[in-house]
């Protein structure tokens, strides 16, 4: 039985198993369907957030954004299936149709339609754009952010665009610095 207070669920089976969690609120055809006991959770839009289950903080907004979310908190997750395979990850922020959608791991930011639409344990990373891809390398937990998850599209590589050419530059040199471990000095 449902012993939750404060909640707000609109649509079928919205919030369906919810038991003893508190200030969710759900709009839309199984939207936060298997949360029994996670608090403070928003999802708006058919199956957003629908295996979280006592995850608490999460806001999910579009068709299944936050899909497979169950125990990961205080994620951010908009647009169709963002942040959809996400289970246990944490402090995410998916902005965008499909972005962050294989990732499965902790701190990262990917704003655009398909931004790291592939990471899956990479942590600690930031893209925007479209569709950016990064490897899941990943920095270890704790550890500071690193150039090494950042990879440039060869079809960016050839541009005559000067601005992109200086950046793809300045990371080239970086890595290599980095790589002989030597300070990198703009």
């Amino acid at each position: 039985s449902n012993t939750g207070g404060q909640n707000t669920a609109i649509g079928s089976q919205s919030f369906y198993s919810n038991s003893t969690g508190i200030y969710n609120a759900g709009l839309g055809v199984q939207a936060g369907y298997s949360n029994t006991t996670g608090s403070f959770n928003t999802a708006l839009g058919w199956g957003s957030l629908y295996s979280n289950t006592t995850a608490d903080g999460n806001t999910a907004v579009g068709y299944q954004s936050a899909y497979s979310n169950t125990t990961g908190t205080r994620n951010a997750a908009f647009g169709i299936q963002a942040l959809y395979s996400n289970v246990t990850g944490t402090d995410n922020t998916a902005i965008g149709r499909v972005a962050l959608n294989a990732n499965t791991a902790s701190a990262n930011t990917a704003v655009g339609s398909g931004a790291m639409y592939a990471n899956t344990t990479g942590q600690q990373n930031t893209a925007t754009g479209h569709v950016i891809k990064l490897s899941s390398k990943g920095a270890k937990a704790g550890a500071p952010p690193s150039l090494d998850n950042l990879i440039v599209p060869e079809s960016l590589r050839s541009t005559k665009n000067k601005n992109i050419g200086t950046v793809i530059k300045f990371l080239d040199e970086a890595r290599a610095s980095s790589a002989a471990n030597q300070p990198f000095r703009m």
